[in-house]
């Protein structure tokens, strides 16, 4: 299985964690960098691509490790990260502009019905 390096959590911001979209265990966690396969940012970029702090420890820990960062980035967002040892997965991109290191993916849709008990009605003739 991947092993993943996610540092320390941004708890003042109370973000879900990307991993938690899995149904099955897709990477394990590892505690230390050097035992990585890769480092992952956590959350979605788009509610962390202001965190200056974060991203530059994040960042400067990974180039120090000699490991490339998993980075899902959720939304219509055609926003760059200029991290040459990213991977950035994403749900839009201008093919223009599209980056070597960016691969779109298909969005993340919550099952509201099943999350949160919603139900359809039968519409009568």
């Amino acid at each position: 299985m991947l092993k993943v390096y996610t540092g320390k959590p941004i708890t003042y911001l109370n973000l879900p964690l990307i991993l938690d979209y899995a149904k099955n265990p897709v990477a394990e966690i590892v505690t230390e960098p050097h035992l990585a396969d890769y480092f992952l940012i956590p959350y979605n970029f788009t509610h962390v691509q202001y965190e200056d702090d974060y991203l530059d420890y994040f960042l400067n820990l990974a180039r120090r490790a000699d490991k490339k960062i998993i980075v899902f980035w959720f939304g219509d967002s055609s926003g760059r990260i200029y991290w040459p040892d990213a991977i950035v997965f994403r749900t839009s991109q201008y093919k223009s502009v599209l980056r070597p290191n960016e691969i779109i993916m298909p969005t993340v849709v919550d099952d509201l019905g099943t999350r949160y008990g919603f139900e359809t009605r039968l519409k009568a003739a």
